[in-house]
């Protein structure tokens, strides 16, 4: 496929234009991201474990879930990662990005996750100072998805802060190029898996 920025695009498929964010008002109070029902049993049935198959419930709310999960880290992970809270609609998938990379450079070890939903194509962003250069940032010219390497992404790895995760684009109604890079599977796998030199991938 072509690469251009402005979001590095990964494939020949055109998108369709975006529509306006589904979720109104009385949505954003329902699904109050630091709302915890006390009295939920969101169990497995074994005592004492939660069912980690259902963050959004068992944790009260995708926010806590991704901030909290990244801390247990301790920094050796750098955690690509924002979903809106709310009802599950296509315009939400689309916002929705979960990459997650784990290294541990004494023992040669780095594991990447990235998420895949469906039919929507794949996306992300450039780690540590190239982060946002696909949709104008100040390193614009000299990155690019050969950034994406197991050096930068060790390097790159830090808990996920409060600050960070509530000014992602992703929540607004206009996110429009917000990505890094985007692109279908396979393509994906051809030219931003191959600089990372992982020991193990998943995709999900």
């Amino acid at each position: 496929g072509e690469a251009t920025h402005g979001s590095v695009v990964l494939d020949d498929e055109e998108e369709e234009e975006d529509g306006e964010s589904a979720l109104g008002e009385s949505d954003l109070e329902e699904n109050d991201p630091d709302a915890v029902e006390e009295n939920e049993d969101w169990s497995d049935g074994e005592a004492g474990r939660s069912n980690v198959c259902m963050p959004g419930l068992v944790w009260g709310s995708w926010r806590r879930f991704y901030l909290e999960s990244s801390a247990g880290f301790e920094g050796r992970e750098l955690c690509d990662c924002f979903r809106p809270e709310g009802p599950w609609d296509p315009d939400f998938e689309r916002r929705v990005e979960e990459n997650r990379f784990y290294s541990r450079p004494e023992r040669q070890l780095l594991l990447s996750f990235i998420q895949v939903f469906g039919g929507f194509p794949v996306h992300g962003h450039f780690p540590g100072r190239c982060r946002g250069a696909g949709h104008g940032g100040k390193f614009r010219e000299s990155c690019s998805p050969a950034n994406i390497t197991r050096e930068e992404l060790t390097e790159a790895g830090r808990v996920l802060e409060p600050d960070e995760y509530d000014s992602n684009p992703g929540m607004e109604a206009d996110w429009s190029n917000y990505f890094d890079w985007t692109g279908d599977v396979p393509t994906v796998l051809e030219r931003i898996v191959t600089h990372m030199n992982v020991n193990t991938l998943v995709l999900s």
